[in-house]
């Protein structure tokens, strides 16, 4: 076995070499890297990949990283359901009304969403209410939607 630096008493030496081989030895650097990578359709290996990466918060990489995987999953009969709910739900307006059970207000972190930006939290998390509504309790959803709506439309 290869000398890693880690301590063989305790680590499976297969699994070891198995792991490392399966990991490209270059990191990515940008999204076009990911890009090529998913579009081999291997997704064990993006997994890899990102798994292996430790990019900082400021890295350029993550402001378009999740638009990128996302892209490579295929939704298009999912592409209007969305809006088809809303639709449903809301109407041509919408008139706020407390947000759904398994939010926690304690938890609805912003992160400096403009009213327009905190309507469309609150109509994701209703649609999702409609959509799944065995979802009891889930304080991360707001923030979580929150900071998705930095990234995404």
């Amino acid at each position: 076995m290869p000398s890693h630096g880690l301590n063989p008493k305790f680590i499976d030496p297969k699994i070891l070499e198995r792991l490392q081989s399966s990991v490209p030895d270059s990191n990515i650097q940008n999204v076009n890297d990911v890009s090529s990578v998913t579009g081999n359709g291997d997704l064990k290996q993006v997994k890899e990949i990102v798994r292996s990466n430790n990019w900082p918060i400021d890295h350029p990489i993550r402001q378009e990283l999740w638009d990128c995987l996302c892209k490579y999953v295929s939704c298009d009969n999912h592409v209007d359901f969305y809006y088809e709910v809303e639709k449903d739900l809301f109407g041509e307006a919408y008139l706020p009304t407390s947000l759904p059970s398994f939010v926690d207000p304690a938890y609805c972190a912003r992160y400096y969403l403009n009213a327009e930006g905190k309507k469309s939290v609150e109509k994701i998390l209703h649609v999702i209410l409609h959509i799944k509504p065995d979802i009891t309790y889930c304080p991360i959803l707001y923030p979580l939607i929150s900071l998705f709506l930095h990234y995404m439309s």
